[in-house]
């Protein structure tokens, strides 16, 4: 989550140098509680100043309120960026700020080793539907189950993890030339 954070970041400010990510880190990055409010994500701090604005009467309208909303859309990237790079240190204890390029390629090897393991995981998970004894005993033959659950090889959500993985694999090699 962290490492996707800070990809979407150096794609985001075409990002080059090493210098220039560290530039262009947030100053201070901190985690809190999330709440979903009408189906947006903003944090509990942002959905307590949208109380206080309400209740002092410095937002008086449902305009007000969505233009309250539209704001802190706009600011969603950045604070999920902060979020996952603040947990991301919480949990690496590494210091994002003094960061070189040796570290980042490791982490990004690592990201990318993650999303490897993810998506084989994903496919034997799928795969224990269609080997399982319980579930099989459903149908009259492997031929009755692939008609109604489709065969495990046309697996759109597998397929589309595994096309996912194709891209992130290029990205990481494409970031990691990129970045001196």
């Amino acid at each position: 989550y962290g490492i996707q954070q800070l990809i979407e970041l150096i794609k985001t400010k075409n990002i080059s140098s090493i210098d220039t990510l560290q530039n262009a880190l947030p100053a201070r990055v901190s985690r809190e509680e999330w709440l979903n409010v009408g189906g947006q994500l903003l944090p509990v701090s942002s959905v307590n100043k949208l109380k206080q604005l309400i209740k002092t009467g410095k937002l008086s309208s449902w305009d007000a309120v969505h233009d309250y909303y539209t704001i802190e859309g706009n600011n969603y990237a950045e604070q999920k960026l902060k979020h996952a790079l603040a947990s991301f240190i919480e949990i690496s204890k590494v210091n994002i700020k003094k960061i070189d390029k040796a570290t980042l390629n490791s982490l990004l090897d690592e990201a990318l080793v993650m999303q490897q393991w993810i998506t084989e995981n994903i496919f034997t998970s799928r795969e224990k539907d269609y080997t399982n004894p319980f579930r099989k005993m459903l149908y009259n033959s492997d031929e009755e189950m692939n008609k109604v659950v489709g065969p495990l090889a046309d697996n759109s959500f597998i397929n589309q993890q595994k096309e996912e993985l194709k891209a992130f694999t290029k990205e990481i090699a494409v970031l990691k030339k990129k970045l001196k």
